[in-house]
This record gives C-alpha cells, structure tokens and sequence, in this order.
C-alpha cells in the first residue's frame, strides 16, 4: 500500500512538472528571425553636364545637358537671344529640374563659349552678316538639328519627345525648326519678330498647324507683339482652311511694360511657360 502510494505521489508530481514545463513553453514569445532590409540604391542627383557638338562649317558649340528623371518626361531645348547666352534661363532652370525634366541649353554659335572653331579662330555674332538667306544666323537653324541628333545618339534621348524654347531671334529658330519637323509638337516663343536680321518666319507659320504654340510678348514692345498676334491670325486661319479650327494650340500671353525675351522671366510667364509644357 504504501509502495503504491509513491508511485501515484511520483506519478502526480511528474504529470504536474509536465504540465507547468508546458505552460513556460506555450507562454514564451515566439521570435522570428531578423528579416535583412533590402537596400534601396539611392538616385544620384540631377546635373547638367557640358557637352560640345560641331556644326557643319566646323563652329564648336558649347552646351550642357541633363537628363529627363524618367524616360516618359521630355526634353525641353532652350535657345538665348542675340547677345545672351544659356545663362539667361536661370530663372527657369530650378522650375524645370523640379518638374523632371530633361533639359538642353547652348550658346548659339558665335554668343557665350561657342566662340572657336576647330582651328581656334574667334568667332563672334558681332561680325555675323545682317542678311541673306545663308547667313551665320539663319545657319543657327541647322546648328539646332545637329544638337538634336547628338542628344538622341548620344544622349538616348526621345526625338518625338522633345519641346523647344527660344527667345527672340531664338524664337525665330525654333519656329524655322518646328516648321520643318513634324515630330517637334510644342513651342514657346519669347519676343519673335517676323524676321531678325533675315531669320524671316513668314512662310513657317502655314507649316506650324496642328503645333502647340505659346508666343509671348510685352505689351510696349510692338514689333513682338504684333508679331505674336500674326502668328495666332496665321495659324489658326491656316487650321481652319484645313478643319482644325477647334483646336485650342495657339495662344498669345501679353504682359505690360517692354521687356524683351529672356527678360520677361518673372513668376507669371514662368507659370505660363510649366503650364503649357504640359500640353
């Protein structure tokens, strides 16, 4: 009897220490291994690097490029005024790489550092010829094509995603341009005249339908101003001659006082200016 009594004392306090090893077990808090993080590469910030490109009568032209943030996004080119150079867009530089943008300045040839040619002589705007057809400013226009091919072999960049700014006879070559390229949809002109120094626009503007044009002038400056509203009179007459009058691509932003091209850079031709980039 009393043997049995152990056992059954020795089997009751084994059955108890099961149960309470049990119940440490069951309480403790089950760990997960630490999970590793995976590492996120950090996206190097945006630059404009120099570039140089040589034109066909052998002018090096200096310009700097900066990539688009995403492949979706254009490049927008932008072209100074006589006696400017790609400095003249600061204003407008911090809003485009804020918006993504790929971007494209260089100083026309004979303006800023497109100054040599491949011999090193000096080139200068100053002793450009006022006229002709093939004068050093009307070659500008193929200067800009050239600039275009090396962004999209060198560059990789998207031709048909490509929008171009230019600011007084600036603007005059890239309605020239746009006029002969039908991949290029959406201009802005700042302070174009219907001809500086025989860079004549007259015979683009039938050419322009269909393009997303902003030609911007001050009130005071006439000759762009008037030259801005023959622009939208000619374009959209040329739209509606075709069938295209509904189309809302042509506008003219007029600001008061005189200020010419770059100049008129304030906060509400820049808005003006992002505003239509969208289109």
């Amino acid at each position: 009897m009393k043997k049995y009594l152990s056992y059954t004392l020795i089997l009751t306090f084994l059955l108890f220490a099961f149960f309470i090893f049990n119940m440490n077990v069951s309480g403790e808090e089950k760990t997960e291994p630490a999970k590793t993080e995976e590492k996120k590469e950090t996206p190097k910030p945006r630059s404009l690097e120099k570039f140089t490109v040589s034109t066909e009568d052998d002018i090096i032209l200096v310009g700097q490029f900066m990539q688009a943030d995403t492949p979706a996004k254009p490049t927008i080119i932008l072209i100074p005024q006589l006696g400017q150079d790609m400095t003249t867009y600061q204003k407008l530089l911090p809003k485009l790489t804020e918006k993504g943008y790929g971007i494209c300045l260089y100083d026309p040839r004979g303006h800023g550092q497109s100054i040599k040619n491949k011999k090193g002589d000096t080139i200068t705007f100053r002793k450009f010829h006022p006229e002709g057809k093939n004068n050093d400013w009307n070659k500008m226009k193929n200067d800009l094509g050239l600039v275009i091919n090396f962004l999209k072999k060198e560059k990789s960049v998207n031709g048909d995603n490509l929008k171009l700014i230019g600011a007084s006879i600036g603007a005059n070559i890239v309605l020239n341009y746009a006029a002969e390229h039908s991949e290029i949809k959406t201009i802005i002109l700042l302070s174009p005249g219907m001809t500086y120094h025989d860079v004549n626009i007259k015979d683009s503007l039938l050419k322009c339908t269909g393009k997303n044009v902003l030609a911007v002038a001050t009130k005071n400056d006439t000759y762009s101003a008037d030259t801005c509203r023959e622009i939208k009179r000619a374009i959209l007459a040329e739209q509606a001659r075709q069938g295209l009058s509904e189309k809302e691509n042509i506008k003219y932003f007029e600001l008061p006082g005189s200020n010419h091209g770059t100049y008129m850079l304030d906060p509400d031709v820049i808005k003006e200016i992002l505003d239509w980039l969208k289109m």
